[in-house]
């Protein structure tokens, strides 16, 4: 039996196409272990059921941005490794070794003070070191000083450094400048060794070296964009893997209404009638993560049929032009996603909005109920705005 959503507006996520985006991840890594970036609540999708889904296909290594991110997790998942990619505070050391979180250390200072809370502790703090090869974000410069620092600052006994990852700044397109990041950070590895410091496990590919850097993989692969179906590049030479989009955007028509010629809708009466017009009301907004920027210039899919944004995008709702459209109120409308024939993928969107699908999936906010399937069939209904009171 289905759960009612309590707003006729929501997103769907579908765990069957995440299932499969990760077997064909796996199919193209192999042997390789795969990490699971699941910051920024899975991308959008919600950590909790997207977590779980990785853990049921094998993966056991997921990463984050925060602390307070690696918290959520650790709550609900005891048994998995979490590396967070951001840079860590002094203040926090303590609630990142209890949490047994994997920290990312950039700086010496940083592994001095983890080190120095773990032995108060009477525990040992897990690290990896980022190294920057050409991102300048963050990241030890890999150069010989720096390794003789890191090897000086990891002889003690609560400090344990688990592995070493660079980040590629340019992967999905220059594949010369990828080549000399992944250089650099061999050369690095290289210094550290002759320093005594061994790095249990290297990792560089992000989601486009994963497909077109296989010799890069060494022994862990970070799988972010291309879990949630989208590959970080244009163009079919590298589209390698069977990827499927697992977030959709609905909503209802909640009000239908004919317009004359001349007259107009919305704030600033932006859209104005040539003829007769049958507008409908989706009580979806910007408020809820729709661009109003794609005010008057962007469709939605009506009984699979493409159908305009008519005036300016509301806070909380907005209006389309369903002249020609046999509709009413109570249809579905798919703002983002499959209807029949008819496609709003992520990647077109984000074209639209002049922006990455990387922000596209990330846009949606909390109002929006989460509505989850597999195989078509409703499992849960996520409502954060109800879940935190």
């Amino acid at each position: 039996m289905e759960t009612k959503i309590t707003r006729p507006a929501w997103m769907e996520v579908h765990l069957d196409r995440l299932e499969n985006n990760i077997k064909e991840i796996k199919r193209l890594v192999g042997s390789k272990e795969i990490l699971g970036v699941v910051k920024a609540d899975a991308y959008g999708h919600g950590v909790e059921e997207v977590t779980k889904t990785l853990y049921s296909c094998g993966v056991r290594k997921f990463a984050v941005a925060t602390v307070s991110e690696a918290r959520q997790l650790r709550r609900r998942f005891t048994n998995i490794d979490i590396l967070i990619f951001g840079a860590i505070q002094k203040e926090l050391a303590e609630e990142i070794i209890y949490g047994d979180f994997v920290a990312t250390v950039s700086r010496v200072e940083e592994m001095k003070f983890l080190q120095e809370k773990a032995a108060e502790l009477e525990k040992v703090a897990r690290v990896n070191l980022k190294v920057d090869t050409g991102m300048h974000r963050l990241g030890f410069n890999p150069n010989e000083k720096e390794a003789k620092a890191i090897a000086e600052a990891a002889s003690g006994d609560n400090l344990r450094i688990e592995g070493a990852y660079t980040h590629f700044a340019i992967s999905y397109e220059d594949d010369a400048f990828t080549k000399a990041q992944n250089e650099k950070y061999d050369s690095f590895i290289e210094l550290l060794h002759k320093e005594g410091v061994e790095i249990p496990i290297q990792h560089v590919c992000n989601s486009a070296a994963i497909i077109k850097d296989p010799l890069m993989h060494h022994d862990l692969v970070r799988a972010g964009i291309i879990l949630y179906g989208v590959y970080p590049f244009s163009g079919s030479e590298y589209q390698l893997l069977n990827l499927m989009h697992p977030m959709e955007i609905k909503a209802e028509i909640v009000y239908i209404r004919e317009i004359g010629p001349g007259e107009t809708v919305g704030y600033g009466r932006t859209f104005t009638a040539k003829s007769i017009r049958k507008i409908a009301t989706l009580p979806i907004g910007y408020a809820d993560g729709y661009p109003r920027r794609l005010s008057n210039r962007f469709s939605v899919i009506v009984k699979g049929k493409k159908a305009p944004i008519a005036g300016f995008v509301c806070m909380d709702q907005m209006m389309i032009d369903v002249t020609g459209i046999d509709c009413e109120v109570g249809d579905k409308v798919t703002l983002m996603g499959r209807d029949k024939g008819e496609e709003i993928s992520a990647e077109e969107f984000a074209l639209a909005y002049e922006t990455s699908p990387y922000e596209i999936l990330c846009l949606w906010s909390k109002r929006l109920p989460k509505v989850y399937y597999y195989k078509g069939k409703q499992t849960r209904v996520v409502d954060e705005l109800l879940d935190c009171q």
